[in-house]
């Protein structure tokens, strides 16, 4: 008697699956890939063309690619609820890019204390770049686990993301003006080379194509290619990761100055800090329900470091360790969200019967 069909698992959502839940470490091993087998990821960063503004580069197609699957996957139907809260939705934009770009203001003038001032530089220059991307696409998959607002959390990565164009370039020069020496000529370079037509045609070219082929194909076919888009937004952080770690790390780690690195390390956990500190208060003064301001602890502590490594590589290729101070960020910033999910989960039952 044959057997009655049984649906065959779907491999590409399985394994969507089984990225999402290892992504950190696969970060972490493309760092140690990176270390030790730099060459490829060298190759990768020197493909394209430099000499012009415009140039096609490895590391700003990744950038496209990046956007391009994070506006695929948004909802826009979702996000009627945040503009009938407009005083909600700008502190909460605020808090997206204020108390980092404090922070990295803060390092430019702490570092240089204890660091050579080029070290300290670049150390201030990759937090500022960290610090004025986006909200990551991340931020929603975290406020998913712990029960939060998807509302807010999607609404703020989409916002952030449209708003990036002209936001980034305006906050990096602002900042340059708060840097302190090398640190402010650092960001006035990363404006410069990275400002105008180009990080129009680089970022909002790639979400605007996003958005319009999700209206076009329709949500219901946007969401059946979901685990595609998931698979080729994991592959192209990782590649991209790989490729700028394969730049910095071989020569951070081959220079052994462990002052650089602890306070790389120290200044990459305060950015995702800063944040999510900010976001509790800020959401209760703004009147947010508790599944609202998970969602804003989530968004406002994690950046979109991919965008970041991108610009980095199209710009900071000669300071390798403000690469390093993004990727610190990229993995420190999902272990301080690991901290915000387990006490949210120990305090749930308390905050829901409290309303």
């Amino acid at each position: 008697m044959p057997k009655p069909d049984v649906p065959l698992p779907n491999a590409p959502l399985g394994l969507a699956a089984w990225v999402r839940k290892w992504l950190v470490g696969l970060l972490v091993a493309s760092y140690a890939l990176a270390t030790f087998a730099p060459a490829p990821g060298v190759w990768l960063n020197e493909l394209g063309d430099r000499s012009e503004p415009l140039g096609v580069r490895f590391s700003l197609v990744m950038v496209g690619v990046l956007l391009f699957c994070g506006a695929m996957a948004v909802d826009l139907g979702k996000l009627w609820e945040l503009p009938q809260r407009p005083v909600a939705l700008a502190l909460a934009l605020l808090g997206v890019w204020v108390p980092p770009l404090l922070v990295a203001a803060a390092w430019s003038y702490g570092a240089p204390g204890w660091l050579s001032a080029d070290d300290a530089a670049a150390i201030s220059v990759g937090l500022a770049l960290a610090a004025a991307m986006p909200v990551a696409n991340s931020a929603v998959a975290w406020t998913h686990q712990s029960g939060g607002s998807l509302v807010w959390a999607l609404g703020l990565v989409v916002l952030s993301i449209c708003l990036c164009p002209w936001v980034t370039p305006g906050l990096l020069g602002l900042t340059g003006i708060a840097l302190s020496g090398p640190s402010a000529l650092a960001a006035d370079q990363v404006v410069g080379r990275f400002s105008g037509v180009v990080f129009v045609v680089w970022v909002l070219g790639p979400t605007l194509l996003g958005l319009a082929v999700r209206s076009a194909v329709g949500g219901s076919r946007a969401a059946a290619w979901a685990p595609w888009l998931t698979l080729t937004s994991a592959a192209a952080l990782l590649l991209l990761n790989y490729a700028n770690a394969s730049a910095a790390l071989p020569q951070v780690f081959g220079d052994a100055h462990w002052p650089v690195l602890a306070t790389t390390l120290a200044a990459a956990v305060s950015l995702p800090l800063a944040g999510t500190l900010a976001a509790w208060p800020l959401a209760m003064l703004a009147g947010v329900s508790r599944p609202g301001r998970l969602a804003w602890s989530y968004a406002l502590g994690m950046k979109n470091t991919g965008l970041a490594l991108g610009l980095a590589g199209a710009t900071l290729g000669d300071r390798p360790v403000a690469v390093l101070v993004i990727l610190a960020v990229t993995l420190l910033q999902h272990a301080v969200a690991g901290v915000v999910h387990a006490i949210a989960a120990r305090r749930a039952p308390r905050d829901d019967s409290a309303g």
